[in-house]
């Protein structure tokens, strides 16, 4: 056996473990990329127990319709809203088939008689019944000046004990625009719109309800709290503000327009604190 020198034999053992440390690196980095890459070649990323092939759709109207917000039911059921020329609302079960006890066939149209409509959010309340944030326009996708917010019974049919016939009327300004809804612990119901009024112009408007669809006077003493200066300052094509409840009760909103805007209410003052962020 030829005698090795030290210096070379370190020489040499520092190679091998430099060529194994890559040589393992290479394995693990094809132990990671090779798995994602069959994945994504086998196109498996929808649930193919849900309807066969991981998408339900359902025909609302001959003239077309879309869904703009959904909600997962305790039960797992599936709610979606939306529309077209009228608020869309359809339920699926866990499956992706049609829920025939939802209306008896799974979807549920309720009608604007005067101009096309649409529903544009969904909360689902602790007892199943469904709420929805629903405008009209004068014409479609354009120029809403009529807000409601409708509730239905667990069975898809109005509920006359929310504002005496299922569907409250806002009426906080010339045009109120109501893009998010969200349910409070205690049944209080929150919208957030886009308002218009000849006095003031656009305004970020938050509102509360009681459970039967009054104003809640408690909040801000008069139910509630318009923010015009975040109207203007958002402009034109905002994108659908959210409402977030906090576990400690204050209520934070977003919107997306020509500046970003995050702000939160405290409902014991209704003082709103904002951070802007303009768009880069």
């Amino acid at each position: 056996m030829t005698p090795t020198h030290p210096s070379r034999l370190t020489a040499c053992l520092g190679s091998m473990i430099r060529r194994q440390s890559i040589a393992l690196l290479a394995s693990v980095f094809l132990l990671l990329i090779l798995p994602a890459i069959s994945i994504l070649g086998q196109q498996t990323l929808l649930d193919p127990t849900f309807s066969g092939d991981g998408k339900a759709t359902s025909q609302m109207s001959e003239f077309g319709s879309w869904g703009n917000d959904a909600a997962l039911q305790a039960d797992g059921k599936i709610v979606v809203v939306g529309g077209g020329f009228h608020v869309d609302l359809v339920r699926f079960n866990t499956d992706g088939t049609l829920d025939s006890t939802f209306d008896s066939d799974g979807k549920v149209i309720t009608v604007d008689p005067d101009r096309p409509s649409e529903g544009k959010a969904i909360a689902i309340q602790s007892d199943g019944r469904i709420l929805v944030a629903a405008r009209s326009a004068t014409n479609v996708r354009n120029n809403a000046d009529k807000g409601y917010v409708i509730r239905y019974t667990a069975a898809g049919a109005l509920d006359t004990s929310f504002s005496g016939d299922g569907i409250l009327n806002l009426a906080f300004g010339l045009i109120d625009d109501p893009l998010d809804i969200a349910v409070q612990p205690d049944g209080k119901i929150l919208i957030i719109e886009m308002n218009f009024v000849n006095a003031v112009g656009t305004a970020l408007l938050i509102a509360r309800f009681n459970t039967d669809g009054s104003l809640d006077t408690t909040f801000n003493s008069q139910g509630y709290v318009r923010m015009p200066n975040y109207g203007t300052v958002l402009g034109s094509g905002t994108d659908l503000p959210k409402i977030i409840l906090r576990p400690d009760g204050k209520i934070t909103f977003t919107a997306n327009g020509s500046t970003k805007v995050v702000g939160q209410l405290n409902p014991r003052d209704v003082r709103p604190e904002f951070r802007l962020r303009r768009k880069s």
